[in-house]
């Protein structure tokens, strides 16, 4: 990196969070094509290529990722979250794993992918995450909290932690020697992870053989950290990293094979991994996409959100009409022209042609400001039920910025691009709203009966 110091670390490296937050009106399906489009950059169908829903299907999607992840029967199925009902909580665990996990990245730390989740999912989605490392010749970093006896099988090497400390990095083959040669064999009756799990634990002193150790007592997790300190496994890991490395990223190659990343994948890699190269002008950008693209994908994603909660938009039907219909009683005909003067409607054209000086009564006046009152209190009070009405979305908007967060730290898109996504894809429920809250208003006020003062009223709401 030092080299290159405009490189982009999201493009190499992807993290995989603790908690799934997805939008739950998205299919597994969606979600995936969003990140890869947001990820690898938009995908276009070939003029050549298939156009029905299979062909369309086959193309778009990060097939491999989800043929891996075992989500294949749920491919159509909403994520879902805690309020709405989804996929299982092992499935959307697997989407949120899949959905960092697509693209090119060659380093993917996942944080902890086993809360909530029983052994036999927690080894499925490892057996996945490994699986798709070794057939890319790419690194997957995954924390676990004890993990069964066959999904620490799986890994070729550990980190053991204790008190933030590291107390052993290397083999998982060569664990047990390594804390053999400090006075520490587990039972005949315990598995390795278990063990590794309890040797830094006071139970871990039952285990401790002074006999055979360097050390007098049971050791303290510093204690731990300075004899792994001062042992060959980390003296090989000190002469690997600082020694140049034989072997690199082959960018290069890359460009022999294609001049976009959206042809490859960590489960179908098309690249060389092994090798020298210059870094490629896509993994130094900050995000794939442009700024309108990005917009243009976010807008296309909320409307799709928006128009499948029909839940949320009859209930703002039913609300903003009721709250219309109430609310103009206070108002009612308070804004119509008064048609007492003289036996005829003056006032209106007192309005349009102007009011001569010698019929400006003292009764044209009070109509005239009756009229101003009631016309300015009912669209203040129009605009002011909008306004708060866009308040009740308050908690779904504090909702959404995990989801954002999220996004926003995997270089998803540009943070404007987000809000001016939001905002336009807001535009037609901010509609529905003023139509089914003003239209009734309109005439029960007593507003004029004109098609354009009407839509004059609405564009000013």
């Amino acid at each position: 990196l030092e080299d290159d110091p405009d490189m982009v670390v999201q493009n190499i490296v992807s993290y995989v969070g603790q908690l799934d937050n997805h939008a739950p009106f998205l299919t597994v399906q969606e979600t995936f094509d969003f990140a890869a489009n947001c990820r690898v950059g938009v995908k276009k169908t070939p003029k050549n290529k298939v156009t029905d829903d299979k062909g369309q299907q086959e193309f778009l999607s990060e097939n491999l990722t989800i043929e891996g992840l075992d989500l294949a029967v749920c491919r159509e199925t909403y994520v879902g979250d805690a309020n709405n009902r989804g996929v299982s909580g092992g499935q959307r665990r697997r989407v949120t794993v899949g959905e960092m996990m697509v693209g090119q990245n060659a380093v993917a730390c996942a944080d902890e992918i086993s809360t909530g989740l029983d052994a036999a999912v927690t080894y499925d989605i490892c057996c996945s995450i490994v699986g798709f490392a070794k057939a890319a010749g790419t690194t997957r970093l995954v924390s676990l909290l004890q993990p069964g006896p066959e999904t620490f099988s799986l890994f070729d090497e550990v980190i053991l932690l204790a008190e933030g400390q590291v107390i052993y990095a290397g083999p998982i083959d060569e664990v047990l020697e390594y804390f053999g040669t400090l006075g520490y064999r587990p039972p005949n009756t315990m598995d390795v992870a278990d063990f590794l799990q309890s040797v830094a634990t006071p139970d871990g002193a039952m285990m401790f053989d002074p006999e055979t150790s360097p050390m007098d007592e049971h050791c303290s997790a510093s204690a731990f950290a300075k004899a792994f300190r001062s042992s060959d496994w980390c003296g090989k890991i000190i002469s690997e990293l600082s020694s140049p490395s034989s072997s690199g990223c082959d960018w290069s190659s890359k460009t022999k094979h294609s001049t976009t990343l959206d042809t490859v994948d960590e489960e179908n890699p098309t690249v060389d991994l092994h090798g020298n190269g210059t870094v490629p002008e896509d993994v130094k950008r900050s995000y794939i996409n442009s700024f309108w693209t990005s917009t243009m994908l976010l807008v296309k994603r909320n409307l799709t959100l928006l128009k499948r909660d029909k839940e949320f938009l009859i209930g703002k039907t039913i609300e903003n009409f009721g709250m219309g219909i109430g609310m103009a009683l206070i108002f009612l005909q308070s804004a119509a022209f008064p048609s007492g003067l003289n036996g005829s409607d003056k006032l209106a054209d007192y309005f349009n042609i102007g009011c001569p000086p010698g019929e400006y009564t003292e009764e044209v006046s009070d109509s005239y400001d009756k009229l101003l009152s009631g016309t300015y209190s009912s669209i203040f009070l129009t605009a002011f039920h909008i306004l708060l009405g866009t308040l009740t979305s308050t908690p779904d908007e504090v909702d959404g910025r995990l989801i954002y967060y999220k996004h926003a730290n995997a270089r998803f898109y540009q943070a404007g691009a987000f809000l001016f996504g939001r905002q336009i894809s807001q535009l037609p429920l901010l509609a529905m709203e003023i139509v089914a809250f003003g239209l009734p208003f309109y005439f029960i006020a007593g507003l004029a009966y004109e098609a354009r003062a009407f839509f004059i009223y609405l564009a000013i709401l």
